[in-house]
């Protein structure tokens, strides 16, 4: 057991969004993650293009609901449906006390893919740091149920970790990207331990893969919006 940050411990491949992850991670994201906030402004922006009265928008992955309650704040009043799923009870717990006063909201706890929740009337989907969690080989299946469920002309935001297009240029992203680990105030053992801890549970994919499974599920525009390293953001459209 070893330190990730000052309030989280976790064991080597044994990473877990319980209730010691859920109580701070929204700190634990802005620190670890390049560019949250930014990201999370840009999808606040996109959304402007997509969301409809009366649709739903739906976030795979919303842990402690903060795009949702970003996004509900923005468009008050447009009779949304917002919906939220997630493996872990825990983030949702925060998730629904962040999300207490907002209108027309499913909070869903189910696996990722869902064997349950069907996505249905979405004008947005959106999916941040989630499928890298997901097994390789259900991913496809995850891409087939967000494009089955959009409105034709929805749209898709997925957020990821990605592998370089080689050796080389992976390992400089991941020098780089602990060197922001480290200018962040996290110590060189913390980053260590935290790669320690996810190894096999994070497992991201390349830029040309992810792509690929987009087009392949049928999204006729894909575009990317964002990039930091070995972090980018897509827009697909339906």
């Amino acid at each position: 057991m070893g330190n990730v940050d000052d309030q989280i411990t976790s064991s080597r491949a044994a990473w877990r969004f319980d209730s010691q992850v859920a109580g701070t991670f929204d700190q634990h994201v802005r620190r670890s993650v390049p560019m949250y906030h930014e990201v999370q402004e840009q999808v606040r922006d996109l959304s402007d293009w997509f969301i409809e009265r009366g649709s739903s928008v739906y976030d795979i992955g919303c842990a402690s609901g903060m795009t949702l309650s970003m996004l509900a704040r923005v468009h008050k009043g447009k009779d949304i449906t917002w919906v939220g799923i997630d493996e872990a009870e825990p983030m949702l717990a925060a998730a629904r006390e962040k999300l207490a006063d907002v209108e027309n909201v499913q909070l869903i706890c189910d696996s990722i893919p869902a064997r349950s929740q069907l996505i249905l009337n979405a004008s947005l989907v959106m999916s941040l740091y989630t499928l890298q969690f997901v097994r390789q080989k259900d991913r496809p299946e995850f891409i087939r149920q967000v494009y089955t469920g959009l409105q034709p002309g929805g749209a898709f935001i997925l957020v990821e970790k990605v592998l370089g297009a080689d050796a080389r240029v992976d390992g400089i992203f991941v020098e780089l990207y602990h060197a922001f680990k480290r200018q962040r105030e996290f110590s060189a053992d913390e980053v260590v331990e935290k790669a320690l801890s996810l190894r096999g549970i994070l497992v991201p994919d390349t830029v040309a893969e992810n792509e690929a499974r987009l087009h392949g599920a049928g999204f006729r525009t894909v575009d990317t919006f964002f990039r930091w390293c070995n972090w980018v953001g897509w827009l697909a459209i339906k």
